[in-house]
């Protein structure tokens, strides 16, 4: 993000603060934009920020549990982002169920991979 480095520098604040700074203005912007695909863009940068947040913060991202028995599973979300799918054991998964219909074509490309 643009500026993000500039608050750093001149502001002398961590880097997982002045990225949520930036997230925050991003968000916003992209939230107010009347092409519904680019509105929902939000959630995508949302999300990638709060990965790189917790990966500077030293920190795991979970938004969900994952069986801990290794059984084979079916998740079921009102929404999964790319990040969420790739932390999924392929193996063991048996089926994906959304609410939103971009979601379930943003998982199907990930899960090809």
């Amino acid at each position: 993000f643009e500026g993000v480095e500039t608050l750093i520098e001149e502001e002398r604040v961590g880097a997982a603060w002045a990225l949520d700074q930036k997230r925050a203005e991003t968000v916003a912007a992209f939230a107010k934009l009347k092409d519904g695909y680019m509105r929902q863009r939000a959630d995508d940068v949302q999300n990638v920020c709060e990965e790189l947040i917790c990966r500077l913060l030293g920190k795991k991202r979970a938004r969900f549990e994952a069986p801990a028995r290794g059984d084979d599973f079916v998740v079921v979300a009102k929404d999964l982002t790319p990040a969420d799918t790739l932390q999924l054991d392929k193996k063991l998964l048996r089926g994906i169920i959304t609410k939103e219909e971009y979601d379930r074509l943003k998982i199907s490309c990930v899960l090809r991979m």
